[in-house]
């Protein structure tokens, strides 16, 4: 891992590096790191509606 990312460094290539420990809270861990590496924002995740009692999604 390290070997390859030298390589993505000395050939300036941005590269975002996600870990098990970010799994727990994905969407936020790699919006932060892209945001270090691109220097800007995705759009906000959509909003989602879910059904109280079936727990489904409710479409828009």
């Amino acid at each position: 891992m390290r070997w390859k990312m030298a390589q993505y460094r000395s050939n300036n290539i941005r590269f975002v590096s996600v870990y098990p420990s970010n799994m727990l809270n994905l969407d936020y861990f790699f919006r932060r790191k892209l945001r270090e590496v691109m220097g800007s924002d995705l759009p906000p995740p959509p909003t989602m509606a879910f059904c109280s009692i079936c727990h489904q999604q409710i479409p828009d």
